[in-house]
């Protein structure tokens, strides 16, 4: 399948919300002729680790310093490369920043 064709075919999802110690990442896949929920990807990363990891990514010795919109930003790109990967679209790299730049028009 090709990225045009799964952009008429289906569209995403992502949500994401804290649940007790855990921030919960959600993509769900959505068939666009019926609306109706194909398949989700969920990840969770524990509160407290994150934050540290933020913040100590802050510091001077650094090489990158994070951002929680920046992590979220990559763990979508991850859950959108699995379904490149399972559907599977061909010559579509979700994770290639140079080449994506911006993946918002495949979410709703």
């Amino acid at each position: 399948m090709t990225i045009d064709e799964f952009r008429a075919k289906y569209y995403l999802k992502f949500s994401l919300v804290q649940e007790g110690q855990f921030y919960v990442s959600r993509t769900d896949l959505f068939e666009r002729s019926s609306n109706k929920r194909v398949d989700g990807v969920e990840a969770r990363n524990a509160v407290i680790d994150l934050d540290n990891w933020i913040i100590d990514s802050q510091s001077i010795i650094s090489a990158t310093p994070w951002t929680f919109d920046q992590f979220f930003n990559e763990v979508m790109r991850a859950q959108f490369d699995h379904y490149c990967r399972l559907i599977p679209i061909i010559n579509f790299l979700p994770l290639d920043r140079n080449a994506n730049p911006d993946l918002t028009g495949f979410y709703l």
